[in-house]
Order: structure tokens, then sequence, then C-alpha cells
């Protein structure tokens, strides 16, 4: 804890330090930052959230950014970097707010290049308090950027969204995402009919649909398919039998 309370107070000792060197000079170009949308069932952990930069004019040295969800359902202690950002060190910090600040720099001075997409993905855990449907907005706060001479960019910032779920809750389709908050004959009905392709599901419904296979505690993770296999756990589900809808 201590060793990395002690990161963390270097990189924005660092910061700074570049910020005031560049602060004469204010760069005129605008990059994105993008916050991704993520899922996760209530208790889980290591649900991930990805975070996009669009920065198509100038490389990017560094920066900081608090990704913050209003009822602090998420808490989000690991960061994983990208091939963009291959190099960096991503930091993450819980606030006392319940937002996350992360800071994103390169000990070696390395830069992010020209270009948009992913530069670091958050694993958040879910509180086991969490609704089980619904939305909460993941909104970027007290950001920060600077290209590679140190100037501060200009960032259009873009919210991103965290549902909650519960797996096999697939119908009715659009609630306004999708679920009802229980799983029942109806969400079996609308499993099988997305394995025989009477019916295409949503991106939400293909969340809660493949669900993890086996029987407690043995779960394997899901497959990324959906099949007979998630229609048996979710017939389980529904009768009130041990299932694992929840792993």
């Amino acid at each position: 804890m201590i060793k990395g309370r002690f990161l963390i107070l270097l990189l924005l000792i660092i910061f700074s330090m570049v910020l005031l060197i560049g602060s004469p000079l204010i760069a005129h170009s605008q990059v994105t930052l993008d916050i991704g949308n993520g899922s996760g069932i209530p208790g889980s952990s290591d649900n991930l959230v990805t975070i996009n930069l669009g920065n198509l004019n100038d490389k990017v040295k560094g920066i900081s950014v608090d990704v913050c969800d209003v009822d602090n359902y998420l808490t989000c202690t690991g960061c994983d970097i990208t091939g963009r950002t291959s190099g960096f060190n991503c930091i993450p910090s819980e606030l006392a707010n319940g937002c996350v600040r992360v800071i994103l720099l390169s000990f070696s001075g390395d830069s992010i290049e020209e270009g948009n997409g992913p530069i670091f993905t958050l694993k958040c855990d879910v509180s086991g308090g969490a609704p089980s449907s619904g939305c909460v907005t993941l909104t970027p706060e007290n950001e920060t950027v600077f290209n590679e001479f140190g100037h501060s960019l200009f960032a259009a910032l873009d919210t991103g969204q965290f549902c909650f779920l519960i797996r096999g809750d697939v119908y009715p389709p659009d609630n306004p995402v999708c679920g009802d908050g229980v799983v029942n004959t109806y969400d079996v009905q609308e499993e099988i009919n997305f394995i025989t392709g009477m019916v295409d599901p949503s991106d939400c419904q293909v969340i809660r649909a493949d669900v993890p296979n086996g029987t407690p505690p043995y779960c394997d993770i899901p497959d990324g398919e959906i099949t007979i296999f998630d229609a048996l756990v979710i017939i389980n589900k529904a009768l009130g039998k041990a299932n694992c809808c929840g792993y």
C-alpha cells in the first residue's frame, strides 16, 4: 500500500513538472477521451471498462483522468495497458468521492502515437448492493492530457455506461436495456429462440444469454456462444435449482 501511494505521488510530481515546463504554450489541438461501456452482475469482480483516445494530430505523453459513477457501485483497482500504450504505467487510485483517478505515463519517455483506439482497460468490482438491472453513467472528470512537448491539449470527453445484470435474464428485450430482474419461463423461451435462430439477440441479451456452464462450484467462464448448454443452466435458474448464473 505504501509503495502504491509512493508511485502515485511520484507520478503526480512528474505530471506537475511537465505541465509547468509546458505551461507557457497551450496547444490548440483537440483530442477525445471516450469512456467505453461495461456490464457485470452485483458482487462480481474484474469487469472491464475500456478507455479510448483519439489523437489524430498529436503524440500524447501522458494522461490523468477521473472516471466517476454517481452511485459509487464500482471499485476499479486494476488497469491494463493496450498495444497503443506499450511501455506505459497505468496507475488507478480510488478517491473518497467514488471516482477512480487513472494516471497513464511512461517513465522511459514514450509517447502514444497519433491515431484512435483503446489506451487502457479498467478492472472494476461491482458492489453486492448494486441493482440487478439498469445502468449508471460513467463520467470522465478532471482530465489532463499533454503532448510530447509538455503542452496541454484540449480534451473532448464522451461518457460511457455500466449496466447491471442477472445472467440468464434476457426477457423482455428492452426494459429499457433488457431483462426484468428475474429469471423465469419467459427467459427460457427467449433463450431457445436465440439458439434456434428465431430471434436475433441484442448486445445486452448476448451478455446475459451466454452464461457460465457447469454445476456449482465447478462453473466455466462464458465461452462467447449461446448454446443448449446455456439454456440448461437458465432452466435450472428458473426452477430454483443449483446453477452457475451467479458465477
